[in-house]
């Protein structure tokens, strides 16, 4: 839009972390971020790496894109065009908009933008499953399925939801190993633990997730890695 535009405003309620597309060596960034040997890092620590390596790319804060919250738990934003875009100030960073009026945006700093075009709500969206009776939808702090596919409340394994997840990199590949996973127990090659069982995981990962991420209504489908071995 900015390569158009007379002017972009990209309005920021808790900053961003921006990560190249690619890394040394032209690796791609998410195989040096999502390496199976970070998740052995304690967490707390994990998120001071993210961050001094992201600074060693971009000065977040000459940016404006200063975040109170670490990487691991804002998400990264990769994009090798929005630092430039802003460096040139074709795009221009805002505070939270604050009100709106009929051509005009207030922002949460005091300031006012004055004759805009268009507005773009980047707001994210809720996970709702409107084929399935109340009590199977997500709520606002955890999707009531095991591991994320089976609900647990049905008295047989007979329904399975595939890809209502968020995660860090693709979700072809996770949505290719839940519907794997699916058909096998369709098929009764493999089985589910008991009722209670399920339910605790599920309020074990609904716990881990407040715990990390706190009460935020954008990642009430993130998924929280947990251990299913499954034998194919």
């Amino acid at each position: 839009m900015s390569r158009h535009a007379t002017q972009v405003y990209l309005s920021l309620r808790n900053g961003a972390w921006i990560a190249p597309r690619l890394r040394k060596g032209g690796i791609p960034s998410d195989i040096v971020f999502l390496k199976r040997a970070n998740q052995l890092i304690p967490q707390c620590l994990l998120g001071h790496i993210i961050k001094h390596s992201l600074e060693q790319k971009y000065n977040h804060t000459n940016l404006g894109l200063e975040s109170d919250k670490s990487p691991d738990r804002l998400g990264l934003v990769i994009n090798d065009e929005l630092p430039h875009r802003i460096v040139t100030g074709s795009v221009l960073i805002k505070s939270e908009i604050s009100q709106l009026e009929k051509k005009a945006i207030i922002f949460k700093d005091g300031s006012r933008v004055e004759d805009i075009d268009f507005i773009i709500l980047a707001t994210g969206f809720e996970v709702k499953l409107p084929a399935l009776p109340e009590f199977l939808q997500p709520s606002q702090k955890v999707i009531p399925f095991y591991k994320y596919v089976f609900p647990p409340s049905l008295k047989f394994p007979t329904l399975a939801v595939i890809g209502a997840i968020r995660v860090s990199g693709p979700i072809p590949p996770i949505a290719e190993l839940q519907a794997r996973w699916a058909t096998r127990v369709f098929l009764r090659k493999c089985s589910l633990p008991t009722k209670e069982v399920m339910l605790k995981d599920v309020e074990k990962t609904a716990a881990a997730k407040l715990k990390k991420f706190g009460n935020n209504k954008r990642v009430n489908n993130v998924s929280i890695a947990t251990q299913l071995k499954i034998k194919f």
